[in-house]
C-alpha cells in the first residue's frame, strides 16, 4: 500500500514540476506530445539501463561466485566499483536519450530547452525505474522517493551541460565534466541508501535530495539569465514570477 502511494505522489510530483518548468520557459510554449515524447524516450533509457546493468553491471553475487577470494579480500571496494559502474550506465543512458531525442526530433531554440528537456527524460526515467522497483516488497519505498528527486537533479546537470556544448559555450572537456558530476551526485546516493546504520543513511539521502531538487532550479534561473545577456532582447521587460528575474 505504501508502494503505490509513494508511487502516485511521484506521478503527482512529476505534473507539479513538468508544470513549473514548462510554465517558466521562454517564448514558444513546448507542445505537450513533445513533453511526452521527452517522458517516454526516459522510459525507454530507464529500461535499455536497466538490461545492461542485469548483463554488464559488476554484480556482488556473480562477482562471489566467478572469485570468491577476490570478493572476500575487496568486499567494499567492489561495492563500490559496482555502485560506479550502475551510476554511469544510467547517467550514459538518460544523455544518450536526450541526444537522439533532441538532436533528431526538435533543434534547441534557446539554453534552457536543454536542461528542461533533460529533467523531463529523468522523470521518465525514474517513474519507470521506481515502477519496477516498487514491485519488489524489500524495497524501502520512501527511498524510491529519494530516487525520483535525484534523477531530475543529475539530469538538470547534465542539461546544464548539454546546452553550453550545443550553444559552443564549453567545449569537451567542460562537457565531460559535467557528466562526471553527475556521476558523482548519482553515486552519492547509493553510497547513501547502502549504509549499515539506516538512520545515517536516512539523513544523508534525504540531505541530498534537497541539494539536487534545489539544483534543478539554480540551474535553471542560471541559464535563463545567460541567455537575456546573450540575446540583448529589445521587448519590454516582463517580469518572470517563477523565476523571479526580469526580461
Amino acid at each position: 500500500m505504501v508502494s503505490v502511494l509513494i508511487f502516485l505522489l511521484e506521478i503527482l510530483l512529476t505534473s507539479l514540476l513538468v508544470w513549473w518548468l514548462h510554465s517558466a520557459s521562454r517564448g514558444e510554449k513546448i507542445p505537450s506530445s513533445f513533453i511526452a515524447e521527452l517522458l517516454v524516450a526516459g522510459a525507454i533509457a530507464a529500461l535499455i539501463a536497466g538490461v545492461f546493468e542485469l548483463n554488464y553491471g559488476l554484480h556482488s553475487e556473480a562477482i562471489r561466485r566467478i572469485a570468491p577470494q577476490l570478493a572476500a579480500a575487496h568486499p567494499t571496494a567492489l561495492l563500490g566499483l559496482n555502485y560506479t559502474v550502475v551510476a554511469v550506465i544510467e547517467e550514459v543512458a538518460k544523455y544518450c536519450a536526450a541526444l537522439f531525442l533532441i538532436t533528431r526530433s526538435r533543434s534547441l531554440g534557446r539554453l534552457s530547452d536543454a536542461i528542461f528537456y533533460m529533467v523531463v527524460i529523468g522523470l521518465g526515467f525514474s517513474l519507470i525505474e521506481d515502477a519496477l522497483f516498487l514491485l519488489n516488497p524489500n524495497i524501502d519505498a520512501p527511498y524510491r522517493l529519494f530516487s525520483f528527486y535525484l534523477h531530475s537533479g543529475t539530469s538538470a546537470v547534465l542539461g546544464y551541460g548539454f546546452a553550453r556544448f550545443t550553444f559552443k559555450l564549453w567545449k569537451y572537456p567542460q562537457l565531460l565534466a559535467s557528466l562526471v558530476t553527475a556521476v558523482i551526485l548519482h553515486l552519492a546516493y547509493n553510497v547513501f541508501t547502502s549504509l549499515n546504520n539506516h538512520i545515517l543513511g536516512f539523513m544523508l539521502s534525504l540531505s541530498l535530495t534537497v541539494v539536487v531538487s534545489i539544483l534543478v532550479f539554480i540551474l535553471y534561473r542560471r541559464t535563463v539569465l545567460l541567455e537575456f545577456h546573450l540575446e540583448r532582447i529589445s521587448k519590454p521587460p516582463r517580469r518572470h514570477r517563477l523565476l523571479n528575474i526580469e526580461d
